[in-house]
């Protein structure tokens, strides 16, 4: 099967785009996702988006994890928007629908912002803060963040037996030094920083 693809990326995480308005794309088959994803033996990617038709909104958004799991991605969104920009599906205001529900997109030269849904609740720990904001974040406040192993630290706090009814988690590594804010991410599905 020929496949047309694009390839974006969105403040370093990189993501295979398809225009699948047509439904041609076998989006049941997770195996033939994870194949596509996969950084030695497909295009590889920290995601696939395909741009679907929709009733609600301007188009519908579906994106897959590299290990083929659904869930609401950020950046992902983002390029999204400026791949069904560059379809001339939409104009410089949208709206798409995604795995959490509906959001609000613009485009302003380089610039391209959604609207993330609002969080409903956080939940602190002694050690993290959690919360959902479409896709469930642990936030860790450090002071070691330049120097930290996010792989290793993040895998652990991601497969923690707290978040095993969830699937996970994705976790941000978080630093405050003179009024500004230092992240460092490590992304379920991607399974890694």
């Amino acid at each position: 099967m020929k496949i047309n693809f694009s390839k974006y990326q969105g403040t370093g995480n990189d993501f295979i785009l398809i225009d699948n308005r047509n439904n041609f794309f076998p989006k049941e088959n997770l195996k033939k996702i994870i194949e596509i994803c996969d950084r030695k033996f497909g295009i590889g990617s920290d995601g696939l988006v395909l741009i679907e038709k929709s009733d609600r909104a301007d188009f519908e958004m579906i994106f897959f994890n590299p290990d083929g799991s659904k869930s609401l991605c950020g950046n992902g969104s983002r390029c999204a928007v400026k791949f069904a920009y560059g379809l001339q599906l939409i104009g410089t205001n949208c709206s798409f629908l995604a795995h959490d529900g509906l959001h609000n997109a613009f485009i302003n030269g380089n610039i391209i912002g959604i609207e993330m849904r609002d969080v409903e609740w956080v939940e602190t720990y002694p050690d993290f803060i959690f919360l959902n904001t479409g896709s469930p974040h642990v936030i860790v406040f450090t002071d070691g963040l330049e120097n930290l192993d996010v792989k290793s630290e993040g895998r652990k706090i991601r497969n923690d037996v707290r978040f095993k009814s969830i699937n996970g988690v994705n976790v941000n590594f978080i630093n405050i030094k003179n009024e500004t804010i230092h992240i460092r991410t490590y992304e379920r599905g991607v399974e890694d920083e």
